[in-house]
């Protein structure tokens, strides 16, 4: 069974005051990105390496020069540091006005047509939606997609939502449904663990 990459898409707000600093927009952008990254979809809360903000135009790209300020909200993604790493200062249209010419570049994670990109598999492992769709291809390679710790992460955040709903069955009073509830999340929880050291 595969599943989206992220259940929302996530949206700048419009109006957004200018501050002087980039980072000083990290919580807006946290709430924008409902917490995961614009690139991966990994949640925030269980993630060791902090959040970074990237710009999605870079502020140093090889070949060209633009005048966008690197305090514009606008370009900001709130970003892992996995992705923001692996994406650096790459823009191969050499133009700010295009992110991709169709074959190679980018696409903004605010855009919904990134969340037809990719989906993940029963393990959690991110895959091309449309292997085909040569843009997507592109940002599979360039970002490192592939790479196992986006898997690991959506495994750990799983378990942190069976140990939410743990927490919340032994607070019930549904005495006779809660042995079976609780093999069922203990044996999700084992599944999820075993994979997480077969990696």
């Amino acid at each position: 069974m595969m599943t989206m990459l992220r259940e929302k898409t996530p949206k700048r707000r419009p109006g957004r005051a200018i501050l002087v600093k980039y980072s000083s927009y990290r919580k807006t952008l946290r709430e924008d990105f409902h917490n995961r990254c614009g690139y991966c979809g990994s949640f925030d809360k269980l993630y060791k390496r902090s959040f970074t903000l990237d710009h999605f135009i870079p502020q140093k790209p090889c070949n060209f020069t633009h005048n966008l300020a690197a305090n514009d909200y606008y370009n900001l993604v709130y970003s892992c540091a996995y992705c923001n790493g692996s994406k650096t200062n790459k823009w191969p249209t050499n133009d700010i006005t295009s992110p991709n010419n169709g074959k190679v570049g980018f696409i903004d994670p605010v855009d919904p047509i990134y969340d037809t990109l990719f989906h993940r598999k029963s393990d959690g492992t991110l895959i091309l939606s449309q292997p085909k769709h040569l843009v997507s291809s592109y940002i599979y390679k360039e970002l490192n997609l592939k790479n196992q710790i986006h898997s690991i992460l959506w495994k750990l955040e799983k378990i942190d939502k069976i140990i939410t709903q743990l927490n919340k069955v032994t607070d019930t009073n549904l005495e006779k449904s809660i042995k079976q509830q609780l093999l069922e999340l203990k044996s999700e929880y084992y599944d999820l663990t075993q994979e997480l050291f077969e990696q």
